[in-house]
């Protein structure tokens, strides 16, 4: 899985759709693998754009 598949905020909900359907009862897990995605998300997001020469901001 690429960089930019795992960026697409339709695939993120559609696993967390997967993930709390499959739960069922309560919904706790749903919301913490939704945190986790989220948090995950906004990881690979900064990575990026280090990646990307976000650090390196030399005019």
């Amino acid at each position: 899985m690429s960089i930019a598949q795992l960026l697409r905020p339709d695939s993120i909900a559609s696993t967390a759709l997967q993930t709390s359907t499959s739960g069922g009862s309560g919904g706790a897990p749903s919301w913490d693998f939704l945190l986790l995605a989220v948090i995950v998300g906004l990881v690979i997001i900064s990575l990026a754009w280090l990646l990307s020469g976000g650090s390196s901001s030399s005019d």
